[in-house]
């Protein structure tokens, strides 16, 4: 019995700090905006990922987190800059000056070699994304006017699925819970985990920046470790 209910908080455990991480990353992979930048320079966002990993079993460490990468004495408005700068020069305008697609029809086109302009909005993985996303209430605000197999949107929706397992584990509610889990680990395979992995090692290749370098890197080990027990 006491297996048992070691087993179900493990799994509890898990479940709430897979959805916080990917939330994390979610906006991290955003837009960046004031409230990212103050919490990296504070290190608030360096230590919600901490007690991520920590509950994942493997601990970030000192000394490896993003705010580890940044200039001593940096202000808020010159991160956000910085950032803003160097996320236009990777994710936007795709095709033209920046380096990779933020989206996953798009960027699993590009990757595999096929001619052509990838579509967006109607590609296949984008519509099965969007369908996924619907039947849990999910569908972003931004859904008409950018596709929702972004990074950020992806992200975001494992967060509540997550979430939603969490919230069924603490209910006791077994049914649910294994629906949710069956879902998450359905939708990591066909969508999160076929390309968001190769992005991050995109990011790696590409990028001028210390953060999202150290950030990528971060996110590779997160991945791994919130698929470990995954249906």
């Amino acid at each position: 019995m006491e297996t048992g209910v070691g087993t179900c908080r493990e799994a509890l455990q898990r479940a709430v700090a897979s959805a916080d991480i990917f939330a994390l990353f979610s906006t991290a992979f955003s837009w960046p905006d004031d409230g990212l930048a103050q919490a990296v320079l504070d290190g608030s966002f360096d230590g919600d990922l901490q007690a991520c990993l920590d509950e994942l079993g493997c601990p970030l460490g000192t000394a490896t987190g993003v705010q580890d990468v940044l200039e001593p004495g940096m202000a808020p408005e010159a991160l956000l800059a910085a950032l803003r700068r160097e996320y236009s020069r990777l994710f936007l305008m795709p095709g033209t000056s920046a380096l990779i697609f933020p989206y996953e029809a798009a960027f699993r086109h590009v990757a595999a070699g096929r001619p052509g302009i990838p579509a967006l909005f109607i590609a296949p993985a984008t519509k099965d994304v969007e369908r996924r996303m619907r039947a849990f209430g999910a569908l972003p605000a931004t859904a008409r006017r950018e596709p929702v197999d972004s990074v950020s949107c992806e992200l975001d929706f494992v967060h509540l699925l997550y979430t939603n397992l969490a919230n069924a584990l603490n209910q006791g509610n077994e049914g649910s819970a294994a629906n949710l889990a069956h879902e998450i680990g359905e939708f990591r395979s066909k969508h999160v985990d076929a390309w968001i992995p190769d992005l991050m090692r995109s990011v790696i290749a590409e990028t001028k920046s210390l953060f999202y370098k150290r950030l990528a890197e971060i996110a590779l080990l997160a991945l791994t470790l919130t698929s470990k027990g995954d249906e």
